[in-house]
């Protein structure tokens, strides 16, 4: 990528979120910043998530997956859901199972279950498309971007 195109994507903001699934006995956690409103009725959200990555795996297995929205203040959280062991993101941390079996942390502002409706091949990253089967507000405050993040994800990490 030119330095060019990098500072250009590098002044979209985004906001924070944290997408959660599970498949058979296996589940993870990750953050999310590529994600957005796609339909009001009926309600769907786009996510876009690297190929390579655990959550992408779990997720051309699964047919469900969690999103929670992250407020301001709980940035720094973030950094325990990257990477790593899946089973130590969820350690000590607030987890309810969804009524659909996805996990949801409930430290967050939002907290939503999803059914997959579609996937689209984006290049590097897949889109999925899920519809929200349930939501609930878990917290006080107010939503965060990656400009309070102070990072902005490029795709390529």
């Amino acid at each position: 990528m030119n330095e060019t195109l990098q500072d250009a994507l590098s002044s979209f903001t985004y906001g924070l979120y944290v997408v959660t699934v599970a498949a058979g006995d296996v589940r993870n956690a990750m953050v999310a910043s590529w994600v957005s409103q796609a339909s009001y009725d009926p309600p769907r959200v786009l996510v876009g998530i690297k190929k390579t990555r655990l959550t992408h795996k779990l997720l051309e297995k699964a047919d469900r997956f969690g999103l929670m929205v992250v407020q301001n203040g709980k940035e720094g959280e973030l950094p325990s859901l990257k990477g790593g062991d899946p089973e130590k993101k969820f350690a000590g941390r607030p987890v309810e199972i969804g009524e659909s079996g996805v996990p949801i942390f409930t430290e967050f502002l939002w907290a939503m279950e999803l059914v997959l409706v579609e996937r689209f091949d984006a290049g590097d990253h897949t889109m999925f498309l899920g519809e929200i089967t349930d939501v609930r507000k878990t917290a006080e405050g107010t939503p965060a971007s990656t400009a309070d993040y102070g990072k902005v994800y490029l795709g390529r990490q």
